[in-house]
């Protein structure tokens, strides 16, 4: 415990502060190293495996983290195996001082848990490596740290498809986790043919989105589908509301399929609200006011109101996601700012049953207690501030299903027309085989198909 004090940035900036002669005795310096000390030892203590496979971050000073495809930020964290792309995933340390951090990659079977497998037999090169690419913030009000890393790299790469965490944590010891994130290594082996017509869904409206497709095996042998095969749909990139389906409906040929009686019905939810703040000195899209409480710019959000029972409207979102821009610098990785954004949905009565959240890819795609709403009673509506880097936001108001996962519809309605992303993962394990590899994937839009 005592080598984590004196490895710990806060320890250090307090020594600095010491040696620059900040404190008037000795016992206040003391005083300052308990209290600013221990609390960063605690907040660095061991992540359960169950948590760290849900991809999320751990410590409160880790923002804006993201994994997407090389030169494009907005894209799924998908990779082909095979192929030449590379991943990236970067977060934010607001901080002034670096950490000592590593990262790791762990292989999962489909359900997310921990495969037994040899790191060094999904892995090659180092199980464990060190992250020595950060910058520091420039002209911003609020000061951070930018670490980046990009794989595969000369230093470890992936010799297996599958479902994988890459997970950060501090001074070696991968039990302090500061963040972990989901991403995907896939093959191309088999084709995929999707369509999606118009279901019902919990509601018994014709609200739902129904996902059917064919799967075509010419190029790759499948001895029993029912068996070997399991089939995963994603919305949005969305984990939480994903759907899992063991076999498929039919088989026969070179060919199986998933059709209207698989159950692969999502809601088509609404589209996304949006807002943007890539210039904090002028008020734009959705945004009410702009004030400046030092140290912190202040972004009012224009209140929300319920969707549930208006009609449909159309409008260009991002699915959920966000863009992190600065249209007055020229790196927003690192010139971006941090700011307090307020969101408030109107609502004259406290909403019954349920807590109400902020969700989206701004909060991992989790029912975050940082995104969670509180209800103020004399302004008649939900409020929450929350820390956000500049750029484009995507983002719903959900309540909580009585499964614990995000209902979008309550608040927000549910529309077939909707516009959104639908990802089809195929998991192969055969007799005999020690992980569930990863033979076919494939996005779509629902508008486009």
């Amino acid at each position: 415990m005592f080598y984590n004090i004196l490895k710990s940035s806060a320890y250090r900036l307090i020594v600095k502060k010491i040696k620059k002669g900040m404190f008037k005795t000795t016992l206040q310096a003391l005083w300052v190293i308990l209290m600013t000390v221990f609390p960063e030892i605690l907040k660095a203590q061991e992540v359960p495996d169950s948590l760290i496979t849900q991809g999320n971050i751990f410590r409160q000073s880790i923002h804006t983290a993201m994994v997407y495809r090389k030169g494009w930020p907005l894209s799924y964290p998908y990779l082909n195996l095979n192929g030449e792309e590379k991943l990236i995933l970067e977060f934010d340390d607001l901080a002034e001082d670096p950490m000592n951090l590593s990262y790791t990659l762990i292989h999962c079977d489909a359900s997310w848990n921990p495969t037994n497998i040899y790191s060094g037999d999904y892995l090659e090169g180092f199980a464990d490596n060190p992250i020595t690419n950060y910058r520091f913030s420039t002209n911003t009000t609020i000061p951070y740290i930018h670490y980046r890393i990009q794989f595969p790299n000369e230093d470890v790469n992936v010799t297996l498809s599958g479902n994988y965490i890459i997970s950060v944590f501090e001074d070696g010891a991968r039990s302090r986790v500061l963040l972990s994130q989901r991403f995907i290594v896939y093959e191309n082996l088999v084709s995929i043919r999707p369509d999606v017509l118009q279901g019902q869904d919990k509601s018994g409206t014709g609200s739902g989105q129904q996902i059917i497709f064919d799967v075509g095996t010419s190029s790759f042998s499948v001895n029993d589908p029912h068996r070997d095969i399991k089939a995963v749909v994603l919305q949005n990139g969305d984990w939480s509301n994903a759907r899992f389906r063991k076999s498929p409906d039919f088989a026969g040929g070179n060919k199986f399929s998933y059709t209207l009686s698989s159950g692969l019905v999502f809601p088509g939810d609404n589209e996304f609200r949006h807002f943007e703040m890539t210039d904090i000195r002028f008020i734009s899209k959705d945004v009410a006011d702009i004030r400046y409480v030092r140290p912190w710019y202040n972004v009012i959000l224009k209140p929300g109101e319920f969707r549930r029972f208006k009609p449909y409207f159309y409008q260009e979102d991002l699915n959920g996601r966000f863009y992190i821009r600065n249209s007055r610098g020229s790196d927003p990785s690192v010139d971006a700012d941090y700011v307090n954004v307020f969101f408030t949905l109107a609502a004259p009565f406290p909403v019954e049953g349920t807590d109400v959240y902020v969700f989206g890819g701004l909060s991992g795609w989790h029912l975050s207690g940082q995104y969670k709403m509180h209800y103020n009673m004399e302004q008649h509506q939900y409020e929450l501030s929350a820390i956000l880097k500049q750029g484009h936001y995507d983002y719903l108001f959900a309540t909580v299903s009585p499964d614990s996962t995000p209902d979008l519809s309550r608040l927000e309605g549910s529309h077939f027309e909707t516009e959104n992303d639908y990802t089809i993962i195929l998991y192969y394990a055969p007799p005999g085989s020690d992980y569930d590899r990863i033979i076919g994937l494939r996005t779509f839009n629902s508008k486009s198909k």
